[in-house]
């Protein structure tokens, strides 16, 4: 019974961090407006409207299996330039406070 409610949690889990869009990460913050983020270049192109996203986990400490994370929107952007077939760089609208590891998500148009 436990291994198979393990499988089932892990399941969801994995596909509750399935992407519907390209996802990618702040790998490199600039300045405060402007960032290196690691996504595939044929996924973006220039002028691409991104989301960014910060993890926020809560501890169970009693029972460390019931921990969760999820994404919380903190932002959005757009990619000004590629960099090369991994990097591009975008730049955040003004008041977002990222931080390097910060998940961006391409926003579907």
């Amino acid at each position: 019974m436990n291994k198979k409610f393990l499988a089932m949690v892990g399941i969801a889990f994995l596909s509750g961090c399935a992407a519907t869009s390209p996802r990618g990460v702040v790998a490199m913050k600039i300045s405060d407006e402007e960032a290196h983020v690691c996504v595939r270049k044929q996924d973006v192109r220039d002028g691409d409207k991104v989301a960014i996203y910060k993890n926020v986990c809560t501890r169970n400490a009693g029972k460390p299996a019931l921990s969760s994370c999820e994404l919380k929107r903190i932002g959005s952007g757009v990619v000004t330039s590629q960099l090369n077939d991994h990097y591009s760089v975008v730049r955040f609208d003004k008041g977002v406070e990222y931080s390097e590891g910060d998940v961006i998500e391409v926003v579907k148009q």
